[in-house]
């Protein structure tokens, strides 16, 4: 991938999200430069090498003991909406997070760890389904390789479910997709995903879709990171707006209360209009 653009000011966020306003958006306090779910890091490796079966085995046992510590009714629940379950209370799963909104992937990428630099991408979400042959977002009831993808986990013999389902092929790139909203903070988020086939050499997002119209990675320097933030809560951006809890609430009081003193500066000048435009 190029060397990406930097973005030094959230007056460069918002340039972006009103450039790509049909992209979707995902932050990373630090450079990883690369797009993988949290079940397929490094920090898991070895816990697939000796046990092949890792990801079976911690989705089995959430899925065991979670109808006990919730009201939810999981009786009608598929494999993709289990994913969505986990993926919410932080179980590393084959889901990607992004946010149609760029204000909230800048926020995560600059909220925390400000002794290194972040990351910020974009992504065309209708181009890595056109991989797929369909145009949009699936129908998450009905589309078969999306089954595929979030019940692969569950077989040994990924060509048995690709005949169960009777697809052409075995689906081994990622796709995006909409979920359906279970919880306030996915609202408050603009929560969408991309779901993950076991990786493969070459079928990434970043392989499948290398021209930047489609995939964009842009840089945060370090030294900007804490004047973004600022600018973000100073415009609603902050945990409590995004998670919507008591904790949360209790994390953007402090945050608010390091100003020291606040005078309220002149209001800018804008240059007004030479004719007022009409809307109806």
């Amino acid at each position: 991938m190029n060397k990406p653009y930097i973005i030094k000011s959230i007056q460069d966020i918002i340039t972006i999200g009103t450039c790509l306003s049909e992209s979707w958006f995902r932050g990373h306090p630090e450079t990883y430069n690369n797009l993988t779910p949290g079940i397929f890091r490094e920090k898991y490796s070895f816990q697939f090498s000796v046990k092949p079966d890792f990801e079976l085995r911690i989705y089995e046992e959430f899925k065991r003991i979670a109808p006990s510590l919730s009201n939810m009714d999981y009786s009608s629940y598929g494999d993709i909406e289990w994913l969505f379950v986990m993926q919410q209370y932080g179980l590393p799963t084959r889901l990607l997070d992004w946010s149609e909104s760029i204000l909230v992937a800048a926020f995560f990428a600059v909220e925390k760890i400000h002794e290194s630099d972040a990351e910020l991408w974009a992504l065309f979400p209708d181009k890595l389904n056109h991989k797929y042959g369909f145009e949009g977002m699936p129908i998450i009831r009905y589309n078969k390789d999306l089954q595929f993808l979030a019940s692969e986990h569950r077989h040994t013999n990924p060509k048995g479910l690709s005949k169960e389902l009777n697809l052409k092929k075995i689906p081994d790139t990622p796709m995006a997709l909409r979920p359906p909203i279970q919880f306030d903070r996915m609202v408050f988020q603009q929560s969408v995903f991309t779901i993950h086939p076991k990786p493969k050499r070459n079928k990434s997002i970043e392989s499948i879709l290398p021209d930047k119209e489609h995939l964009i990675r842009y840089l945060i320097p370090k030294n900007f990171k804490k004047k973004i933030l600022s600018d973000l809560y100073s415009i609603g951006i902050n945990r409590r707006t995004l998670f919507g809890d008591l904790i949360s609430l209790s994390e953007s009081i402090i945050e608010k209360e390091k100003t020291i003193a606040y005078t309220p500066p002149s209001p800018p000048k804008l240059t007004p209009p030479t004719k007022v435009p009409k809307f109806f």
